[in-house]
C-alpha cells in the first residue's frame, strides 16, 4: 500500500524498487551534494522514512524473475527509519544521504545494508543479522553508532569513516560477529570503539585510522577473536589500544603507528594470545606503557626502531610472556623500564644499538627470564640505569660488547647484575667501565670474556663458576679484578675459581700467587692474634706456597749463629764430655727442634749470646711450625 501524499522523488523510488534501480537525487556539484550540508537540502531531495519502510515490509513485490531493493543516493531523508525486529529480504543501499534520526535496526534481519557516504545521527543495529556486508566506507555518524551482538557473514567495512559521540562511545560493537573481514580503513574516532568479546572470522585491518578516545581508552577489544591478522598499519591511537585476553590467530601488526597515553598505557594485551609476530617496529611510537603481560606469541615481539616513553617508570612490560621465536628490540630507544621479569623465549633476546634509559629504576629486568638462544645487549646498546638478568637461564651466551653502561645505579642495585645466571658465554668488554657494581654471585658460566678496561669499580663474584676466561691475564693483572668487592667481605671461593683455571692451563705459578692471595685476604679478616700467627706464616713459608723460603731462612739464621758464636763461642758444661765445639752444629742444634747433633746438650752461650740462643730456638719451632702447616695445607689442595 502506497503511502498517503507521497512525493515526485518518492515516487521515484517506489517505481524503482521492484527493478532494483538506482535513483540519484544528486545535482552533480561536489559540494552541494555534501551529505553534511544534507539538513538544506530542499524537497526535490527528500524521502520520508515511512516509504523506505513500507517498500522493504512488502508494499510492493519486486518484478518476476528480479530482485527489489531501494537503492537510493543523495536524498535527505526525514523521520525515523525504524525497522527493529523485522526481517526482509531486500538490499537496502542508501548511499550519500543525509539522515534526520537515528536508523532502527535492532534484531533485523536482512541482507546486505550499505550506508556509504551517508550522514547519520547513530546507528542501532544491535542483534541484527545480516547475510552479507555492512558497508559504512566513508560515513558519518554524529552519535554512537551500536552493533552488540550482532551477526554479519560477510565483512564489515567502515573504510574513511569518522565517527563521533559526545558521550564518549562512537562505536559500540561488543560481542559482534563478522564471518569475513573487518575492513577500517582511514577511519576516524572521536569517542571509544568497542569491541568486547567480538568474533572476526577473517582479519581486522585498522590502516591509517584515528582514533580519538575517550577517558584515556581509544580501543576496547577485550577477549577479541581474530582468525586472521590484526593490523593497525599507520594507527593514531589517543588513548589505550585494549587487546586483554585477545585471540589472534596470526599476527598482531602496528607498524608505524603512534600510541599515545601519557598517563597510562598505550596498548593493553595483557593474557593475550597471538598465534604469530607481535610487531611494533618501522617508526612505531608509544607515549605510555606497552602491556604484554602473561601473553603468548606463537611467533616473535618485534620492537624494532620503535620508541616508547613510559609511564610510572616502565616502558614495556612483558612479565612472564612467552615468545616461541624472538624478543627483537633492536634500535629501540625507551624511556622507563623494560620489565621482562620470568619471561620465556625460545629464540633470542636481542636489544642491539637500542638505548634504555630510566633514572628512577632499572633500565632493564629480565630476572628469572628463560633465553633459549643469545641475550645481545651488544652493537653500541647504551643504558643509563641498572641492568638485572638475575637467575636467567641463557641457552647461548650474554653479549654486551661495545655496550656502554651510564648513569649512576639506583640505591640497592647493581648496575649489571648476572647473579645466578646460567649461560654458555658471557662476553663483558663493554665500551667503557659502568659506573657501579657488577654482581657475578653463584654465575655459572661457560665461556668469560673481559677486559681490564671495562671492570666496574665494583665487582662480587662469591661462587661464581665459569670453565675458562677468554683472556686469563697473568695473576697480578687479575688479582684487582679479585680485589674489587666494595663489602670488603672475604669469600674464598672466587679466588679457588680462578687458581683452578689456571691450573688448568698449566699456569702453576700463577695459581700459586691467587692461592696466596686468598690467604692474605683471609688473614685480614682474622683477629689480631689469629692475624700475628698467619704473618709469620706468610713471611717465612708463604703459606706454603714459597717452600723455599723456609731454607732461605735457615741459611740465613744459621750464618747469623755461626758467626756469633765463632766470635764468642759457648762455654763447656761438662770439659771431660763434650765434643769439641763445631759452631755450625750448634747453630743447627738451636734452629732445628727434632734434630739433635749433641752440641747444644754440651755447651751454653752467655752473655749476649745467650739471647741468640733463645731468639734462634724460638724461630726455629716458628719456622718448623710454619713449613709443617704449608706442606698440610699443600698436601691437602693435592
Amino acid at each position: 500500500m502506497q503511502p498517503h501524499g507521497i512525493t515526485p522523488p518518492e515516487q521515484q523510488v517506489w517505481d524503482a524498487f521492484t527493478s532494483a534501480r538506482e535513483v540519484d537525487l544528486g545535482t552533480g556539484d561536489r559540494e552541494a551534494d555534501d551529505p553534511a550540508q544534507g539538513a538544506d537540502w530542499g524537497p526535490e531531495r527528500t524521502i520520508r522514512a515511512e516509504v523506505i519502510t513500507a517498500l522493504l515490509l512488502g508494499a510492493r513485490e519486486p518484478e518476476p524473475g528480479r530482485a527489489a531493493a531501494v537503492s537510493l543516493v543523495g536524498a535527505r531523508i526525514t523521520g525515523s527509519l525504524e525497522l527493529d525486529h523485522t526481517e526482509f529480504d531486500h538490499h537496502l543501499r542508501l548511499i550519500g544521504c543525509w539522515f534526520e534520526q537515528r536508523v532502527n535496526l535492532y534484531g533485523t534481519r536482512t541482507r546486505q545494508l550499505s550506508f556509504n557516504g551517508s550522514h547519520l545521527p547513530g546507528l542501532l543495529a544491535s542483534h541484527a543479522a545480516i547475510d552479507g556486508n555492512l558497508r559504512l566506507k566513508r560515513c558519518r555518524s554524529t552519535a554512537e553508532i551500536r552493533l552488540v551482538g550482532t551477526h554479519v557473514t560477510g565483512a564489515v567495512i567502515l573504510e574513511q569513516a569518522h565517527l563521533s559521540d559526545a558521550a564518549g562511545e562512537a562505536l559500540t560493537a561488543d560481542r559482534l560477529h563478522v564471518d569475513n573481514d573487518l575492513l577500517l580503513r582511514d577511519l576516524a574516532v572521536d569517542g571509544v570503539f568497542r569491541l568486547r568479546s567480538a568474533v572476526i572470522g577473517g582479519g581486522a585491518h585498522l590502516r591509517q585510522c584515528r582514533l580519538n578516545g575517550h577517558d584515556g581508552v581509544a580501543l576496547d577489544a577485550h577477549r577479541l577473536q581474530v582468525e586472521g591478522d590484526f593490523s593497525a598499519y599507520r594507527l593514531h591511537a589517543g588513548g589505550a589500544l585494549g587487546l586483554r585476553g585477545a585471540a589472534i590467530t596470526g599476527s598482531l601488526f602496528l607498524r608505524a603507528a603512534q600510541l599515545t597515553n601519557p598517563a597510562g598505557r598505550t596498548l593493553d594485551a595483557i593474557g593475550a594470545q597471538i598465534g604469530s609476530d607481535v610487531v611494533l617496529d618501522e617508526g612505531f611510537t608509544a607515549n605510555g606503557r606497552i602491556r604484554l603481560r602473561n601473553t603468548r606469541v606463537g611467533g616473535s615481539v618485534q620492537l624494532d626502531d620503535a620508541r616508547v616513553t613510559g609511564s610510572e617508570d616502565v616502558a614495556v612490560d612483558a612479565v612472564r610472556a612467552q615468545v616461541d621465536v624472538d624478543f627483537r628490540a633492536n634500535q629501540l630507544h625507551a624511556e622507563g623500564e623494560l620489565d621482562l621479569y620470568g619471561i620465556t623465549v625460545n629464540g633470542s633476546l636481542q636489544l642491539r644499538t637500542a638505548h634504555l634509559t630510566n633514572p628512577a629504576g632499572r633500565t632493564l629486568d629480565a630476572r628469572a627470564s628463560r633465553i633459549g638462544a643469545d641475550v645481545q645487549l651488544d652493537k653500541d646498546f647504551t643504558a643509563d640505569g641498572p641492568i638485572t638478568l638475575a637467575t636467567a637461564e641463557v641457552g647461548g651466551g650474554i653479549y654486551l660488547r661495545t655496550a656502554r653502561l651510564t648513569g649512576p645505579p639506583v640505591t640497592d642495585h647493581s648496575a649489571l647484575s648476572l647473579r645466578h645466571v646460567r649461560a654458555r658465554e658471557v662476553d663483558l668488554r663493554t665500551v667503557n667501565a659502568a659506573a657501579g657494581r657488577l654482581s657475578l654471585r653463584h654465575a655459572t658460566i661457560g665461556v668469560l670474556r673481559d677486559a681490564p678496561e671495562s671492570w666496574p669499580e665494583s665487582i662480587t663474584m662469591d661462587g661464581v663458576a665459569y670453565d675458562q676466561l677468554e683472556q686469563p691475564l697473568t695473576a697480578a693483572e687479575r688479582l684487582p679484578w679479585l680485589q674489587r668487592d666494595e663489602r670488603g667481605s672475604y669469600h674464598p671461593q672466587p679466588y679457588e675459581q680462578l687458581a683452578a683455571t689456571y691450573r688448568r692451563l698449566g699456569h702453576e705459578d700463577d695459581a700459586r700467587v691467587i692461592l696466596l692471595a686468598k690467604q692474605r685476604a683471609r688473614r685480614a679478616q682474622l683477629p689480631r692474634y689469629a692475624r700475628a700467627w698467619g704473618l709469620a706464616q706468610d713471611v717465612t713459608v708463604g703459606y706454603g706456597y714459597h717452600p723455599a723460603r723456609a731454607l732461605g731462612w735457615l741459611l740465613g739464621l744459621l750464618a747469623v749463629g755461626f758467626t756469633v758464636f765463632s766470635i764468642w763461642p759457648p762455654r763447656v758444661l761438662e770439659e771431660d764430655k763434650a765434643p769439641p765445639l763445631n759452631e755450625l752444629f750448634y747453630t743447627l742444634d738451636l734452629l732445628l727442634p727434632v734434630i739433635n747433633f749433641g752440641q747444644e746438650s754440651a755447651y751454653a752461650a752467655h752473655g749476649g749470646g745467650q739471647w741468640l740462643a733463645y731468639i734462634l730456638t724460638a724461630a726455629g719451632w716458628i719456622l718448623a711450625t710454619t713449613v709443617a702447616a704449608g706442606m698440610a695445607r699443600a698436601l691437602n689442595r693435592q
